[in-house]
C-alpha cells in the first residue's frame, strides 16, 4: 500500500469515528439512557454504570415546563448546523444520481432500481428525537427517519464497492461505464466525508442539552 493510499486511508477512518461519535451519542438518547463511564484499563465494550450492564436505565422522567423550554431554546440553536448538513447531503446525493442516470441506456435505466421514498430526513429524524425528549408525543414512522435506514445510507455511501458489483451486475454495464461508475462513487465518498467535517451532525449538542436539562432517566436501583 502506498503512502498516498495510506493517507487517504487514514483520512477517511478518522472522518468516520468522528461521524459514527455524533451518531452513537444521539442513538444513546434514543435509548434512553446516559453514556457508562469508560471500562477499567481502556478495554473495548460497556463499562458498568448508567445504562451499563447492572443497571439498566430507570424510566424516562417527564420534563417540567422550564425543563422542555430550556431544551427547545439549545435545539433551535442547532438548527443552523443540522440545515447545513441536510442541505449538504441533498446535494451530493442529487449530484449523484443525476450523474450517474446520464451514463446509462434507455434499457438500462428501465432496470435499474426505482428509488421510492429515495429522501433522507436528518433534520426531522434529529429534531424528532428532541421533540419527544420535551414531552412532545411520537411522530409516525417514516421511512425518512429510520435511523437504521440513515445509518445503511452512510455505509452505501462510504463502503461503495458492493454498490459498484452491485449495479455491474444488475445493469450490464459496460467496462467504461463501470469505470465512470467507479469514480462517480468516489466522488460522492469524498463529498460526503467534507460534509461530515465542515458540517457534522450536531448530536453532541443534543445530548449535552438534554443532560443539562437533568433529562436523562435515572439508572435502575440509584
Amino acid at each position: 500500500m502506498s503512502i498516498v493510499t495510506k493517507q487517504r486511508v487514514l483520512a477517511v477512518l478518522m472522518a468516520l469515528a468522528l461521524f459514527g461519535g455524533g451518531l452513537f451519542l444521539g442513538y444513546r438518547l434514543a435509548w434512553d439512557c446516559p453514556l457508562p463511564p469508560p471500562p477499567p484499563f481502556g478495554a473495548f465494550g460497556p463499562g458498568p454504570g448508567p445504562g451499563g450492564p447492572g443497571h439498566p436505565p430507570g424510566p424516562r422522567p417527564r420534563p417540567t415546563p422550564q425543563q422542555a423550554a430550556q431544551l427547545e431554546r439549545a435545539v433551535a440553536a442547532l438548527q443552523p448546523q443540522l440545515e447545513a448538513f441536510q442541505k449538504g447531503f441533498d446535494v451530493l446525493e442529487n449530484d449523484f444520481h443525476a450523474s450517474f442516470e446520464a451514463l446509462l441506456t434507455p434499457e438500462q435505466k428501465a432496470r435499474a432500481f426505482r428509488r421510492p421514498e429515495e429522501a433522507i430526513d436528518w433534520v426531522g429524524e434529529f429534531n424528532q428525537m428532541a421533540a419527544e425528549r420535551s414531552g412532545q408525543p411520537p411522530a409516525p414512522p417514516s421511512p425518512a427517519r429510520d435511523p437504521r435506514r440513515l445509518l445503511m445510507r452512510v455505509m452505501r455511501i462510504v463502503m461503495y464497492t458492493p454498490t459498484l458489483h452491485i449495479f455491474t451486475e444488475r445493469l450490464a454495464l459496460t467496462p467504461d461505464q463501470q469505470a465512470e461508475l467507479g469514480r462517480l462513487l468516489e466522488k460522492r465518498r469524498q463529498a460526503f466525508l467534507e460534509l461530515i467535517q465542515a458540517h457534522p451532525l450536531p448530536y453532541d449538542g443534543l445530548y449535552r442539552a438534554v443532560r443539562e436539562a437533568g433529562l436523562f432517566p435515572p439508572a435502575a436501583g440509584r
